[in-house]
């Protein structure tokens, strides 16, 4: 098996638990410091909407994995489509919960690794899994694969310190 499937299969098994304990925490727990984030409508439907999709995933790549001739080609398309959406959800949920004041601390504290799947480190993830290149000679697969990964990195960072500027995320004025 392909090692971007399992280190995908498994970040996305590791953050749809994470997901839905935050969000039950903070949804019903009127103690925890996140609670009033989790009373905002949009919050809710992207959290719910992220955990579903995340599901979906789960579900798609372990018949990827199992099976490779079910769907195949009509898989491959969903997955991409579910993994531009998780991606895009990640970025909405950073902006927008950059956008409104939700509690005594600061309004924009960890967004940018505490939106759902982790924030920026799984908009970065999920963008290299959509890199799928194959290569005869696995020792430039790597390095190619290492590249594209570092280069998605500096990228995602370039973005948020530009919205950072624009959104100021991270600190309150």
């Amino acid at each position: 098996m392909d090692y971007k499937k399992i280190i995908i299969l498994t970040f996305l098994l590791v953050s749809t638990v994470l997901d839905i304990f935050s969000f039950v925490g903070g949804k019903f727990d009127k103690l925890n410091m996140f609670h009033r984030y989790y009373q905002n409508d949009v919050i809710v439907i992207i959290t719910i909407m992220t955990i579903i999709i995340n599901l979906l995933l789960i579900s798609l790549l372990i018949v990827q994995v199992s099976n490779k001739n079910l769907f195949k080609n009509s898989r491959i398309h969903v997955i991409f489509f579910l993994t531009l959406l998780l991606i895009a959800l990640i970025w909405f949920e950073i902006y927008y919960g950059s956008t409104f004041y939700y509690g005594d601390i600061r309004d924009k504290q960890a967004l940018w690794y505490g939106a759902n799947d982790f924030g920026i480190i799984g908009s970065i993830l999920l963008s290299f899994s959509l890199f799928n290149f194959n290569f005869s000679n696995l020792k430039y697969r790597y390095y190619f694969d290492i590249s594209i990964f570092l280069f998605l990195v500096i990228m995602h960072f370039i973005i948020l310190n530009i919205l950072n500027e624009k959104w100021r995320i991270f600190f309150k004025n």
